[in-house]
This record gives C-alpha cells, structure tokens and sequence, in this order.
C-alpha cells in the first residue's frame, strides 16, 4: 500500500452504481481501515442508496457516503463490490484506479491494470475487509463492526444465499459477539428483507 500513488489530494472510495448494502458498507469501512493507516480517503457513492441501505444505517447509527455521481480526469480512485466500467461513478475511465476490492469475477476493469487487488469469491465484500482489518492489526470499533456486518447480512442473507462460504460464517460469528447481536440478529435481517422488498412509494 505505501508504494500506491496516493498524491496530494483525496481518494475517493466508490461501491458499484446503485448500490447496495455491501456496496455503500464495503466503500465506508475501507475508507475507514485506509485513514486508520494514514491514507487521505473518503467514501461516497455514485447513485442514491436503497431502502435496505437506509433501514439498516439508521437501525445500527452510522452514516451513509455522500452523493457524487460523477469524478473529474485524473481523480484517484478505490473500488469496491465491483469489477465492471458500466457499475463505476461515471468518469471511472478517466480516473486513477489504485485499489480494487472485490468479492465477484474479473469483469472488464481487468486485475492487471490496478496496483492493488483483492478479490475473493466469498459472499460479500465487507467480509473481505473484514479480513484486510485482522490481517494489517487494526482494531475494528463497534461502529466499523456494525457496518461490516451490515454487508456481511445483506449479501449472504444471513449466511443463508447459496454464495455463503465459510470465511463469511467464521465473521459473521466474530462480529455479531462482539456487538453482543446473537439474539437480534435475525430479526435484523429479516428487517432488512422487509426494508428490501419495500415498493409502497414506487
């Protein structure tokens, strides 16, 4: 990480456009673990977040990354929860990418193009930064740990999706002790279903 072409100015952390849970939670928490180790980073999103996303920032007390949707030629970017051009904040193409982050297959941004990858086919992309947390020893505060599993919840249903591996169960368990949610967990995600299915102002 140090040896990335950070510059001067911020680098923007963006989820996939019209993002979901993992997608706005992946972008704030690794933000958060790049400040942590004195990376100037900020996280937004390029499309407004969805009643799910709402539902759970308010129920857990974090705030969601701001709008913008689009990046100016040369801006420095991070991306999470995805590896396709047509997900990206617009203007992507034009950008700096410095880091992916990801829990999907290679699409069209290719690896190879990108100083610093992590992809893993695992069943959400806050579980991945769950691990980049653990693996460069900075501690995970109750907020970060709420927002993690909030990714963690939505992209594997509650470790019930097909897609759930066992690194996703393994912090799952880590997160839900730590904020003390063993009793409340499945309701939360069943909250977050409801939230989800909600079309009533459509």
């Amino acid at each position: 990480l140090q040896s990335l072409d950070w510059g001067l100015d911020t680098t923007v952390v963006y989820g996939h456009k019209v993002p979901d849970v993992d997608a706005a939670c992946s972008s704030l928490s690794y933000a958060k673990l790049m400040r942590a180790l004195g990376y100037n980073c900020k996280a937004k999103v390029s499309s407004p977040i969805n009643r799910e996303t709402q539902y759970i920032a308010q129920r857990f007390g974090f705030d969601v990354p701001e709008l913008k949707t689009d990046v100016a030629a040369g801006t420095r970017l991070i991306l999470t929860d995805h590896s396709d051009y047509a997900q990206c904040v617009d203007g992507a193409k034009e950008a700096k990418i410095l880091q992916k982050i990801d829990h999907h297959v290679e699409g069209d941004i290719k690896d190879s193009g990108i100083p610093f990858v992590r992809r893993e086919l695992i069943g959400s992309t806050c579980n991945i930064i769950y691990a980049c947390y653990n693996e460069l020893g900075v501690a995970i505060d109750d907020e970060t740990a709420k927002i993690l599993l909030a990714g963690l919840l939505s992209d594997t249903r509650n470790l019930a999706k097909s897609s759930t591996q066992h690194e996703d169960s393994v912090a799952w368990l880590a997160l839900v002790t730590q904020l003390k949610l063993e009793n409340e967990v499945a309701e939360i995600s069943r909250q977050m279903t409801e939230a989800a299915n909600n079309y009533d102002d459509d």
